[in-house]
């Protein structure tokens, strides 16, 4: 219900709710929510709430969210044959911020994941929490004046290491980009070259591919950098492409997430990678994962018969 994702959770558990529990996780209800349903309807009416909340308590759904031994909100989740339906995870206002409802869902999202099925939620169109679930990766499925249905759907999509006969599939995503970028006329590379720089004996880069139902649909490729100023290796991602029906499903996110994650894992010190300045959506959903435009630097690049000129010069410049 709430967003809450700052600090890495404590000590969480979820157990079935009891009757005992409806009177202190109303009260959670309440302090979540008044501020809410006052904006969105303009008043909070404390009996009719307090009465719906009761005939509404579910109890073969509803678990109590407990840290370290507190009561601090609850938890409504129901499995269907082919997706999953998150009712609601509110957090006591006190408690939110902590990670717990981070947490929770993002066990949602890996159960989502695993099982290919869709992750399904409605929420109301004045919480904050909208912003968060998109950038986690759902998406609006429709709308009523008041509400937001949204949905997480990965279709299964498998992330793992390229390998050679990957390279058709990686060398025709490529050339979609490269029409997606009006590049087309820069773009050169061949299956042989492909071949060479990434399997060969001396390969120069690596390369992640996206699978949905056996097929590719997205791909990164990218190098390993080094800082002077950090003194550790980086990364630079090069390319990063799902294609256009694949989108918003959170695929290309969980592709750059897999990145990091190997930076991390070998000690490395950041991920860079550039963007076209016209492309907005792109620039937007970067910023909203934390990275940072480097706007006061600007590329430089050698290339083709510049590149070939200056290299040839030898010491009489």
């Amino acid at each position: 219900m709430m967003r809450d994702a700052a600090r890495p959770p404590q000590s969480i558990r979820l157990r079935p709710a009891v009757p005992a529990d409806i009177s202190v996780l109303y009260s959670i209800h309440r302090d979540a929510y008044r501020e809410l349903v006052t904006k969105t309807w303009g008043e909070w009416n404390e009996a009719w709430q307090a009465a719906n909340f009761r005939v509404n308590f579910n109890y073969s759904i509803r678990q109590v969210i407990e840290c370290d031994d507190a009561v601090v909100g609850y938890f409504d989740v129901v499995r269907h044959s082919d997706h999953i339906w998150l009712g609601e995870i509110v957090v006591a206002p006190e408690f939110q911020r902590r990670g717990i409802g981070a947490h929770l869902l993002q066990g949602l999202l890996t159960e989502s994941r695993r099982t290919a099925c869709v992750l399904k939620l409605k929420v109301l169109k004045a919480n904050h929490a909208v912003d968060w679930y998109k950038r986690l990766g759902f998406f609006v499925t429709g709308e009523t004046d008041t509400h937001f249905m949204m949905q997480f759907e990965n279709q299964g999509a498998v992330i793992r290491s390229a390998v050679e006969s990957d390279v058709p599939a990686i060398l025709a995503l490529i050339r979609e980009l490269a029409a997606y970028e009006h590049l087309t006329h820069a773009c050169v590379a061949t299956e042989g070259l492909l071949r060479e720089h990434l399997f060969g004996a001396e390969r120069v880069a690596e390369a992640l591919v996206t699978e949905v139902s056996g097929g590719v649909v997205g791909y990164a490729v990218y190098f390993t950098t080094f800082s002077t100023f950090l003194g550790k290796p980086g990364i630079f991602l090069e390319d990063i492409y799902v294609q256009p029906a694949q989108r918003r499903k959170g695929i290309g996110k969980a592709l750059l997430r897999e990145v990091a994650q190997v930076a991390v894992r070998r000690g490395y010190g950041r991920v860079e990678w550039s963007v076209l300045d016209w492309n907005v959506p792109s620039i937007e959903f970067y910023k909203a994962l934390g990275a940072v435009a480097l706007d006061e630097w600007t590329m430089m690049r050698l290339t083709g018969e510049a590149l070939g000129k200056f290299a040839g010069q030898g010491d009489r410049g």
